[in-house]
């Protein structure tokens, strides 16, 4: 089971901040593969942020967002805000075949 922080789905922030997206997961990171999405509003394209598989190291891939980070074990960092970064968030994670994910959309106000 996948958990968005504190159980929100939508999160407020100011330009030029720093959020961290706290979700959690139920089960060992070291037997399951995690993957960060992105889609900016209004936009139908989604953009995988970032990647850790198993024991594997975490890979942050190129998107249009500059400031994403991920603090283990599942924390995404968003770095410097702008009107770039409304949208929605995923958080996936496949354990066993099966996978389960947790959304928050963001607001830049």
């Amino acid at each position: 089971q996948v958990y968005p922080p504190t159980n929100q789905s939508v999160i407020f922030v100011l330009p030029g901040s720093t959020e961290r997206v706290k979700y959690s997961f139920v089960g060992n990171p070291a037997r399951a593969s995690l993957v960060w999405y992105f889609a900016r509003r209004g936009g139908s394209q989604v953009e995988k942020l970032a990647v850790k598989f198993r024991t594997n190291e975490l890979v942050i891939e190129n998107s249009s967002l500059p400031g994403v980070a991920i603090e283990t074990p599942a924390t995404l960092v968003l770095k410097n805000i702008n009107e770039r970064y409304n949208g929605k968030y995923w958080f996936s994670v496949l354990v066993s075949g099966r996978v389960d994910d947790a959304e928050v959309e963001v607001f830049v106000l």
